[in-house]
């Protein structure tokens, strides 16, 4: 009974009592085993989809849900793990990060699984990673990216295309992590995927202590990292700043906004991220430009309801709410049913505008602010404005009419959420942006086989 070895200790010591006791039972609890092994290969579709990256279709072709978690991961199966790491979404706690293999149809195929450390259980399992992962990003954090001593502190995201769910009552929340680069560095020279003086191959680390840029050890984990996702089927993208292999480079670094620039690309930003707030939520503003994996998109993170748009469903941009500090976006998205939905993005500091502004640009989005109903608001505020004897300069800025125009009272729209947008439930009192623990534990696993040195520096482009 080799299904037995996979148990928890404690269920396997008590079913092992239960067949000592009475040899019958073998026979029922290889049945039980058989059913259930059964079934999760029946949810498991067969693998014949394709996905060619273009925006306008995200089809899968063939059913794809998430796999029935198994009794639990065998260690043997382990491609690669990272422990104990802190998951925002689509559950808040502590979990293994594992990809694994399972046998279906003779084949050995990778899947990423949420295991839980205790009970070394999937809760929640992803197959056919190619044509699930939608977009794979390690991500900075806004105040981390600015304090040497937590540049190391990042994102780890992946979102899954809608149409890998066949089951309309499942999650479709992104899985969004807090990695801790050095924490991941430890494990791995505790589990010796690192040698214990790693540090001292790279010449003076101190060097760095002070520099926001990622140490080459840093930099050298997340090639590792990306090399060991490609082999399951994921294109990671790291938009942290690193000066050899990503060769990212700030072009704006605040603890309110970042904007980095990629590999030969050394004028426009590939990714920029700033604070805004959603009706009464805050959350960071991403835009996503276009890379070899990917096509461009506008995210709402890291509060749910977790939005993500391809940039070819911004229809209209239209900039209002203007006063000397901060402006508000206002953008005209389609949805899932090919309806036009408005969306406000607001307080947005002013000094991030030409960003935003050249980023809506450079896609073609036509600029609406001198719709009339935008104009109408307009009017409104700055009327507002004059009934406050706030009459200021304005100072306009392009054709969009953005003005530093100051006012005593900002109004939140606490909206509610608009079911078009499937990012997930608001966590009632709850704060995604909550303290983890920095001393867990996480590692790199085991690579099945692979002879792959974690510092084979990746060629560069």
């Amino acid at each position: 009974m080799d299904w037995l070895q996979q148990l928890p200790p404690d269920l396997k010591s008590q079913i092992t009592n239960i067949i000592n006791n009475d040899q019958s039972t073998q026979q029922t609890f290889n049945q039980l085993y058989e059913y259930f092994e059964t079934s999760k290969r029946r949810k498991i579709a067969n693998g014949n989809g394709n996905n060619n990256n273009e925006e306008e279709d995200d089809t899968i072709e063939g059913g794809y849900e998430e796999l029935t978690p198994s009794s639990s991961v065998h260690p043997d199966s382990i491609i690669f793990e990272i422990q104990q790491i802190s998951f925002m979404s689509p559950l808040r706690k502590k979990m293994n990060l594992t990809f694994h293999l399972i046998e279906q149809d003779n084949q050995a195929i990778p899947v990423l699984s949420i295991v839980n450390p205790i009970t070394n259980a999937p809760e929640l399992s992803f197959i056919n990673l190619s044509q699930a992962i939608k977009l794979c990003l390690v991500l900075p954090v806004l105040g981390n990216s600015t304090n040497p001593t937590k540049k190391g502190v990042c994102y780890l995201c992946f979102w899954i295309h809608d149409s890998y769910y066949t089951d309309l009552n499942v999650s479709k929340d992104p899985i969004i992590c807090l990695m801790y680069l050095d924490q991941i560095k430890k494990q791995m020279i505790k589990n010796g995927k690192l040698q214990s003086n790693i540090d001292t191959q790279f010449g003076d680390l101190t060097q760095y202590k002070n520099d926001v840029i990622l140490n080459p050890v840093q930099e050298r984990i997340l090639d590792y990292f990306k090399r060991q996702f490609k082999l399951c089927g994921i294109n990671l993208i790291n938009y942290l700043p690193c000066e050899t292999i990503f060769k990212n480079k700030f072009l704006l670094n605040k603890d309110s906004a970042v904007a980095l620039t990629s590999g030969e690309n050394t004028t426009n930003p590939s990714i920029i991220i700033i604070e805004c707030h959603k009706g009464a939520r805050d959350g960071n503003l991403i835009f996503l430009e276009k890379n070899e994996y990917n096509n461009a998109f506008m995210i709402f993170a890291f509060k749910k309801p977790i939005l993500v748009f391809p940039m070819s469903k911004v229809l209209r941009a239209s900039y209002t709410n203007i006063t000397k500090h901060n402006f508000s976006l206002n953008v005209v998205v389609l949805n899932d049913r090919n309806e036009e939905r408005p969306i406000e993005y607001s307080m947005i500091d002013v000094a991030y505008f030409q960003l935003i502004d050249d980023f809506i640009k450079r896609h073609g989005i036509s600029d609406d602010s001198y719709n009339e109903e935008n104009k109408e608001k307009e009017g409104t505020s700055n009327a507002n404005v004059n009934d406050n004897n706030n009459n200021n300069a304005v100072a306009s800025n392009g054709s969009t009419g953005l003005s530093a125009i100051e006012v005593t009272n900002v109004e939140d729209d606490d909206d509610d959420d608009d079911e078009d947008f499937q990012g997930g439930n608001e966590e009632d009192g709850s704060d995604v942006a909550e303290e983890f623990d920095s001393d867990a534990e996480v590692s790199g696993g085991e690579e099945n086989g692979q002879e792959d040195d974690v510092f084979i520096k990746s060629k560069e482009e």
